[in-house]
């Protein structure tokens, strides 16, 4: 792999922002000063290598590449449009939403590039969680649809685009694309937690969500992620699980004791995580309210 891009630049600026030395890096691949020379732009890199060094970062391949295909330019732009959207959203502006929406899809439609997809999607979720309306087009989400389903490692970017647009997706796509998600746990090694926790946590969002809208396919959901064994370091998804497993239980059956739910909230409060164990409870209350309506 030739440094005519700046992929050494950026595999640099990753590496510092996880405060990882060129030494802890490259020990038993290159040494560090082949390593330096690399990031500095003034070397080639064997491909071999830089998917060894890659791995020290707990990346994807694919994911480095994603990253790297956009310019500064393009990530000023990206950094800029987030701000209003995030200034819009905690504004409750959704008025400023839909027009940041539909200017993104139209960039989109204009690009047709992927990443563009996934910010307008990004808004549109926004949106919708402010006006409970999506302005999703069929067209759009059949796209959105389609590129999930044609994942073939389910990295960081990919796994973020789906937590940022679950709620555009119909409970069908939402159950098939999560147990891809789940599947592709078997190919992660046990030791990288980073990978295996972003991913359990988009499921089990996704079965949140699911609890609001149909609480069988969220159980169907919940049964195949509590089958993978959570490391021990991640303890705190297994709690979750087992807490969603009693919201699930209670739906089935509402005279059910809430025992175990209110062991593990005061678990989380001995903790100190008080906001975690509030924010747990009202899942438990806004599914309870949502499955009276149905």
């Amino acid at each position: 792999m030739e440094t005519v891009d700046n992929y050494g630049a950026i595999f640099k600026n990753i590496r510092e922002k996880r405060g990882l030395s060129l030494t802890q890096v490259a020990r038993g691949i290159i040494s560090p000063a082949t390593l330096s020379i690399w990031e500095n732009g003034k070397g080639e890199m064997y491909f071999g290598n830089v998917v060894s060094l890659l791995q020290r970062l707990n990346i994807y391949l694919d994911e480095f590449i994603s990253i790297a295909q956009y310019s500064r330019k393009d990530n000023a732009a990206i950094r800029a449009l987030l701000e209003q959207v995030q200034k819009a959203y905690s504004e409750d502006n959704a008025v400023r939403l839909e027009e940041l929406a539909q200017r993104q899809i139209r960039c989109y439609q204009s690009s047709n590039k992927e990443l563009d997809l996934f910010l307008a999607m990004t808004i549109c979720s926004c949106y919708e969680d402010i006006t409970g309306k999506n302005i999703l087009s069929d067209k759009e989400r059949t796209r959105l649809d389609h590129i999930f389903q044609h994942v073939n490692v389910w990295n960081k970017y990919y796994i973020r685009a789906f937590g940022n647009c679950i709620t555009l997706l119909n409970s069908s796509e939402i159950f098939k694309i999560s147990v891809q998600i789940l599947n592709g746990l078997k190919e992660i090694p046990q030791d990288n937690l980073t990978q295996i926790s972003e991913s359990v946590k988009a499921v089990l969002n996704a079965v949140i969500i699911l609890l609001q809208r149909d609480a069988k396919i969220a159980a169907a959901l919940l049964e195949k992620t509590s089958s993978f064994k959570i490391p021990v370091d991640l303890l705190y998804l297994k709690m979750q699980i087992l807490f969603l497993q009693e919201v699930v239980a209670y739906l089935q059956n509402d005279s059910r004791p809430v025992t175990t739910m209110e062991k593990l909230t005061d678990i989380l409060c001995l903790l100190g995580y008080n906001d975690e164990a509030n924010k747990w409870c009202q899942i438990f209350k806004n599914s309870i309210q949502k499955g009276h309506e149905q």
